[in-house]
Order: structure tokens, then sequence, then C-alpha cells
């Protein structure tokens, strides 16, 4: 014999399932929008990072916003940001304007949530067009005091 089910159960089960969905949903729409306002920012080369797992092949050349992750949990977001920056350019300040640019699309699209943290992580350097080399990961760059 089975146990009875506890009231509301399904239903309860059935909600949790939509909201995650929901949330699901609400998260790529903001890594989609958010990777595009990081594009725009002068100094960007490119987005860094991996697609999120569990993506087909197809999925992943759709999207964009590799280096975009966001995150939704009830009425907070929190995004991450991976980037390659080009070379000569000032990172801290790249990075404060992807910070403030995404900061003020959250507040004026997302006014029903709290945005906990925009987090920039510069994965490399790259060298424009012409010049020597190419990409620099971040680790060389480092220890060759590129960049800070």
């Amino acid at each position: 014999m089975q146990p009875e089910p506890e009231p509301g159960g399904y239903a309860a089960e059935a909600g949790a399932r939509e909201r995650d969905e929901q949330q699901r949903a609400l998260a790529d729409g903001v890594a989609e929008k958010v990777s595009r306002l990081v594009l725009d920012v002068d100094g960007v080369y490119r987005l860094s990072g991996k697609a999120p797992p569990g993506l087909s092949k197809k999925q992943k050349e759709r999207r964009p916003r590799k280096g975009v992750r966001v995150a939704v949990k009830e009425n907070t977001i929190l995004i991450n940001i991976q980037i390659i920056v080009r070379f000569g350019r000032p990172i801290p300040d790249i990075a404060r304007r992807i910070q403030n640019k995404t900061r003020d699309f959250i507040s004026s699209e997302y006014r029903d949530y709290q945005l906990v943290a925009v987090n920039v992580r510069v994965d490399g350097v790259e060298f424009d067009q012409g010049s020597e080399g190419g990409h620099i990961p971040r680790e060389t760059a480092r220890s060759q005091g590129i960049g800070h």
C-alpha cells in the first residue's frame, strides 16, 4: 500500500518546478541582454568563459552570452561576467563601466528584483590587430604586470 500524499504536495511540487522554470527563463533573458551591454563597453574585446553545461551544440552556437552567468533566486539577481580586454585599456575603468551599465539596466528593467552584485572577472588581455602575439591568459598577464 502506498502512503497517502500530503495535502497540496503535488501542487506545491508543480508550483516549485514552475517557479524554477520562470527563474531560469528570466536568468537567460537577463544574461542575453547584459552580454550585449558588456560588448558595447569600450575596451572589452569579447566575453570569456564556457557555455553553461547541459546545452546542445546548436544552443551553444546561438548564445553569445557564454561569459555572462545570472542567478535568480526569489527576488534577487546575481551576475557574474567574464571578459577578455583589449591591451592598453585601464582594466579597473572597464570593470567599473560594466558594473554601472549593468546596475542601471537591472534597476530600470527589473524593478521588482534586487541586484545583489555584478562581479567582473578579466580572463585575459588581447593585443590589437597588427601587433605581435594575441590573447594573453589572465595568469600570464598578471605575472608580467600587464593591466595593473
